[in-house]
């Protein structure tokens, strides 16, 4: 029951803390495992090292080259710790991401406290499902710069909240970010809809399947403040939409491996002029596909 608690916790967690590495591409289908506790259990913690072939926040390039982050999550009776480093595999930060090289070695180091809960049938008969909740603050640190070079990476800060009702074949789930540090009032919304599909059933009574294809689709929505940071125009706009594949083996109870892929396009005529010409002096297409690679210990 650890690694699917786990596997519960990290689904609403990793969404908000490494949003800007990967967008959490199987989150919707991974909060479909039910928050369970058994009576007396002590803490639970994953650790997980990821590959992702681009780094994306919001749906627009932050680094379009890969980066590896490692990350770590402890949770006891739903109070969560969670912290994960963002590296950076070539010297992209120096060309064009302003914030100088950090090939080889972090560019970001995010970690906060949170909260999660589940509300079931079973306890509260008025409700028709179980309906989970979460709220946790992400503090994101980045190392010196060389300002004289005209380099910039301000830290910042985050408070998160969400909901989602994970027993519904179809799960949808329904989160809000606010920055209250850089981009102090920049709000992002973002509504999503997954589901996990069986490949290989547990036997009866070893726990989790081993393998299963998560599906999910969903899209995310900015405040004026949100989107003048991002593309330099006022106005509620929608910004990213999705849809993302990931296949999750669990090679044992506690050893999860998990590739993944995901497809992100901007809603806002805007937005998507602004992810073409992100980079001075070049043009890309809007679109952007990701793909990866997740290993995570859960005990």
């Amino acid at each position: 029951m650890n690694a699917q608690r786990v596997r519960a916790v990290a689904a609403w967690c990793g969404a908000c803390l490494i949003q800007s590495a990967l967008a959490d591409v199987t989150a919707a289908a991974d909060s479909a495992q039910p928050l369970e506790r058994a009576e007396g259990r002590g803490p639970a913690f994953e650790v997980s090292v990821e590959w992702c072939s681009r780094q994306l926040t919001y749906g627009l390039a932050d680094n379009r080259d890969p980066i590896v982050v490692a990350g770590a999550l402890a949770e006891w009776r739903g109070l969560t710790f969670e912290a994960a480093a963002i590296a950076d595999t070539t010297r992209w930060g120096r060309k064009h991401g302003g914030y100088g090289n950090r090939q080889g070695t972090y560019q970001e180091f995010a970690f906060g406290p949170g909260l999660v809960h589940a509300w079931s049938p079973d306890v509260h008969p008025v409700l028709p499902t179980t309906v989970e909740a979460f709220v946790n603050t992400v503090y994101e640190y980045h190392p010196p710069v060389r300002k004289a070079r005209g380099e910039e990476n301000p830290d910042t800060q985050f408070v998160n909240a969400g909901v989602a009702l994970p027993d519904l074949w179809l799960t949808p789930a329904l989160s809000a970010e606010l920055d209250v540090n850089n981009e102090c009032g920049a709000v992002y919304l973002s509504a999503e809809v997954g589901h996990a599909f069986t490949l290989v059933r547990a036997a009866r009574g070893c726990g989790a399947d081993p393998l299963t294809l998560a599906l999910g689709c969903g899209v995310g929505g900015g405040n004026p403040k949100r989107n003048r940071y991002d593309a330099d125009f006022d106005a509620y706009a929608l910004k990213d939409v999705w849809v993302s594949a990931a296949l999750e083996w669990w090679l044992t109870d506690a050893f999860l491996v998990s590739p993944y892929v995901a497809v992100y396009e901007q809603a806002h005529g805007r937005l998507r002029e602004a992810a073409r010409h992100a980079l001075e002096g070049e043009t890309h297409a809007s679109t952007q596909l990701v793909g990866g690679l997740r290993l995570a210990l859960a005990f």
